[in-house]
């Protein structure tokens, strides 16, 4: 028999491993950081050095130019034919006049240049950089807040297939304890084995729907990894969270805390009965199929008020949202 419960707790547990924990500011610092939006303005922020701009306005600029014309030329003086690059005063000779060139030509020039109205010119780049940041830096606030509704949103959809899997899990423990229970008593001839079969097909629904919220789980962390730019298929264990509402308004909050609160007085009244039912199968006073509807009842009862909390959370993200 304990071999038999070892096997249904490896399998329950094999496709549902957790490797890290990660909770909700993770994955909205991930979201952030890896936001083409925000990188984007974070890289138009206009970086001037407003002090490196002000002395290149408030001090002269000098700039000197020169030009050097050579006039080389072939003297024939004293009837022979010597190349000079500057005549030493030749009478006879081939090439630039003397007279014009002196041998060659050399000018330069020296200019300063001073703007005027420098402070002005300096006020005008001052403003219109401090302006262009503010424009970034206000975008990236809105991204921001973006990013932070839409990456809390996907959490809690991973909370509410998370928290739906651990449900069912209970429940299935649960019901493999009672099945044990209901076992020894049809081999003891109090309950017929069809009694044990109709069990045992339900423990096997259960077992189908904590597979189903074990994949909608994954799906959406998935979904979740994409939203915030993370490249990872490791299936992680997200941290519960609890959304705390900015505003004092939010009317349809209380009536969910009304219908949660509800929700859990049934929920006591539904463990009571729960516990009178497994003394009852014990002494064989309960018939199987009544005790296969309680469980049903739980199940879909506990499903409800876990739903009702996701939908407060949801409630919560969205109203600051939108009152930001």
């Amino acid at each position: 028999m304990k071999t038999f419960i070892l096997s249904i707790y490896l399998i329950l547990f094999s496709g549902f491993l957790i490797a890290q924990n990660y909770d909700l500011n993770y994955y909205i610092g991930q979201a952030k950081a890896n936001s083409p939006l925000i990188n984007k303005n974070k890289n138009k922020l206009i970086k001037l050095d407003l002090q490196q701009i002000n002395q290149i306005l408030s001090k002269p600029v000098v700039n000197v130019e020169a030009d050097v014309l050579f006039a080389p030329i072939i003297s024939h003086d004293n009837n022979s034919n010597r190349f000079e690059w500057v005549s030493a005063g030749a009478n006879n000779y081939t090439g630039y006049d003397l007279a014009i060139s002196n041998g060659g030509q050399y000018q330069a020039f020296v200019s300063v240049t001073q703007p005027l109205f420098a402070g002005s010119i300096y006020k005008s780049f001052s403003k219109k950089a401090e302006i262009s940041n503010l424009v970034n830096e206000n975008n990236i606030a809105l991204t921001n807040h973006e990013i932070e509704q839409l990456v809390s949103h996907q959490y809690i959809l991973c909370l509410k297939s998370k928290n739906q899997s651990k449900i069912s899990l209970a429940l299935i423990n649960e019901l493999g304890r009672q099945l044990q229970i209901l076992r020894k008593l049809v081999e003891e001839a109090i309950y017929k084995q069809t009694d044990l079969l109709l069990l045992q097909i339900e423990y096997q629904n259960y077992k189908l729907q904590y597979k189903t919220f074990q994949a909608e789980y994954k799906t959406n962390l998935l979904d979740l990894n994409l939203i915030c730019g993370i490249n990872d298929t490791n299936v992680v264990d997200v941290q519960e969270t609890r959304f705390e509402l900015k505003s004092s308004n939010l009317t349809r909050i209380i009536s969910v805390d009304q219908r949660i609160a509800v929700t859990e007085k049934q929920l006591k009244e539904y463990n009571k009965l729960f516990d009178l039912y497994k003394f009852e199968l014990s002494q064989a006073q309960v018939s199987v199929m009544d005790l296969k509807n309680l469980f049903r009842d739980i199940a879909a009862k506990k499903q409800e008020n876990m739903l009702l909390k996701m939908e407060k959370q949801a409630l919560i993200n969205s109203y600051n949202y939108w009152n930001y």
